[in-house]
């Protein structure tokens, strides 16, 4: 899957991809394991093969807060602490049975010291990772309970299916209970 996910972009050459395949190790979660957690420094970005991970803060309150949901063809990191070198901020759940590509920080700055042209990969990542940032700012905030369900629900389908109501809930900003009522107005029951 990664290695198509490589071949998807055209500027990576076939020797460089061959070359960054063994780089990536294949680790599996479990429901409920982290990926990383708040305040420790993340050294690793996974791509993710198959499951679904949600990204959370948590609150002055102790209430866990999704910021991010994340399926299938997506990387994932704790950017800031990836890049910076210092403890993470949030921390990234594994939501069913995952399995992930993960490459190290050490090999993946090796890897674009060795062939530059996945800094293009690099760039072309950030780059989705801030276009979904701003599509969430836009359509999740100052927004009913209803338009924000009906986003997730055209823009990220498989969010719906796929994801509890709880978490969904959490990363719209809304109640449980407000999610099943506005599923249930939808449906016409």
């Amino acid at each position: 899957m990664l290695k198509k996910y490589f071949n998807s972009h055209s500027f990576l050459k076939m020797e460089e991809i061959e070359s960054a395949l063994p780089l990536f190790k294949e680790v599996q979660l479990n429901k409920g394991e982290y990926f990383i957690t708040d305040t420790i420094i993340c050294n690793q970005i996974a791509f993710v093969v198959k499951g679904s991970f949600r990204g959370f803060v948590v609150d002055d309150k102790g209430n866990e807060v999704n910021i991010c949901l994340k399926l299938e063809n997506q990387f994932i990191t704790s950017y800031e602490s990836f890049l910076n070198q210092q403890p993470s901020k949030k921390n990234i759940q594994a939501m069913e049975k995952c399995d992930l590509l993960i490459i190290n920080r050490d090999s993946l700055i090796n890897l674009l010291d060795k062939f530059p042209s996945f800094n293009f990969l690099i760039k072309a990542v950030a780059e989705q990772e801030l276009i979904e940032k701003e599509n969430f700012l836009i359509h999740l905030n100052n927004k009913s309970g209803k338009e924000k369900y009906l986003f997730i629900l055209n823009y990220y389908p498989d969010f719906i299916r796929r994801v509890k109501l709880s978490d969904l809930a959490s990363f719209i900003g809304v109640t449980p209970r407000t999610v099943s009522r506005i599923r249930k107005n939808l449906s016409g029951n």
